[in-house]
């Protein structure tokens, strides 16, 4: 029995809040998407260690997990056939960068890391999950109790 995979990741905004690190990466169908900072979480890990880790992995950014954004599934499926290709539950944090440069670390996956304005990242491919994620991400921005 396959099971899906789990990932975490961190939304990250810039000193200004005017702008919101993505990563251009390939998903299983081998299209380009963009997305946010992150991946698998390793066996023993806890998840917010993951999130902290894999950003600075992929950014060269040191982070402080901040809150639980929300869960979210992202399910790719074939479009002829329709069978189930990838089953990703992505755990999604808003995160405050503590240190660090960027400095993209990227690998057969993730291609890319850049900072764009919010107006331009609703503009980008995405997923429908990461399209999602963006749009929640940003609601709690313009919120004026998160105090990241």
């Amino acid at each position: 029995m396959e099971l899906p995979e789990v990932t975490t990741h961190a939304i990250l905004l810039d000193e200004t809040r005017k702008q919101i690190l993505l990563i251009k990466w390939r998903n299983p169908l081998g299209e380009i998407m963009w997305g946010f900072p992150g991946g698998h979480i390793e066996l023993g890990e806890r998840v917010e260690e993951a999130a902290m880790r894999e950003v600075k992995e992929e950014t060269g950014y040191d982070v402080r997990v901040e809150r639980l954004l929300g869960v979210y599934d992202n399910i790719v499926k074939d479009d002829p056939s329709g069978r189930i290709i990838a089953h990703v539950i992505n755990i999604v944090w808003m995160a405050k960068i503590v240190s660090g440069i960027l400095d993209f670390h990227g690998d057969e996956e993730a291609i890319a890391a850049k900072w764009v304005s919010f107006s331009r990242a609703k503009k980008l491919g995405m997923s429908a999950s990461a399209r999602k994620i963006l749009c929640d991400a940003l609601s709690v921005i313009d919120c004026t109790d998160y105090q990241g």
